[in-house]
This record gives structure tokens, sequence and C-alpha cells, in this order.
């Protein structure tokens, strides 16, 4: 089995690499780095974007479960807090957001509550899934 791409870069060049379907949890440096590399290798999309917002953040787990039980509408991104940002960013990403909108709508939720205006409520819909996507990349959390 081939090893995980990110396990030579972040884990540091092993001789014995773990394979791709061990979870690799990583230190704060280590997830650093991570983060940078999403930055700099997926420029222009909401993972970059919510990467960048991450590294502004002294603990990343205090910030995951704050945007996890409080959700965007609390202020914990400072980059989406008012509405001429979260209309910036609904446009910027629109394409991607709508992807992410159809797949949730494949799946057998609730839909997506429209507390807000349409432009902030995606926009912060796109962001705390893309954030859960990576926390679980990240090895934050498991599920």
């Amino acid at each position: 089995m081939s090893a995980h791409p990110y396990v030579r870069i972040w884990i540091g060049a092993r001789s014995n690499p773990q394979p791709m379907n061990e979870r690799i949890f990583m230190n704060p440096k280590h997830t650093k780095l991570k983060l940078r590399y999403i930055i700099h290798n997926e420029p222009g999309s909401i993972k970059a974007f919510v990467a960048q917002e991450l590294l502004s953040k002294k603990n990343y787990q205090a910030f995951f479960d704050t945007l996890f039980i409080k959700g965007c509408a609390c202020g914990v991104v400072s980059s989406l807090k008012h509405y001429d940002q979260t209309h910036y960013f609904f446009d910027k990403y629109y394409d991607q957001i709508e992807t992410l909108r159809l797949e949730r709508d494949d799946e057998p939720y609730d839909p997506i509550p429209l507390q807000y205006d349409l432009k902030t409520t995606l926009a912060w819909f796109a962001f705390e899934q893309t954030a859960s996507d990576l926390a679980y990349e990240l090895g934050i959390y498991d599920t």
C-alpha cells in the first residue's frame, strides 16, 4: 500500500511511512505545516480560506469546538462576521458553495435553515462544512 502523500512532508520523511488508511494525529507544528500546504496548493478554494482562518487562531481545538457548537453566527470566524464579508465570500466561492449545497441535498439531512439572508446562510454553511471536513482530515475530530 502506498504512503499517504502528506506523511513524508508532515511527519518528516520517515523510513516506514504510515499507510493512508491509518489516522495521522498531528501535533500543532505539523498542523500548521499542513494548513500552509493547503493554502499554497489549493489557492482560491474554500478549504484554503478555512486553513487561512485557522492559522490565525492559537487553539485549533477551541476554535472548532466553538464553531461546531455555536456556528459562524457567533462571530468565531473573524473574516465572516459582517454581511459585506459573507456576501463577498458567497460571490467569490459560489460554484464551490453550490457543489456543497447540492451534495447536502443528496443526503438525508434536514434542509439548510434560512435564518439570515441567503448569501450569509450559504456562506456560513460552506465554511462550517469545509471546516468539519478539515478538522477530520487534521485528526482533530474523528467523526
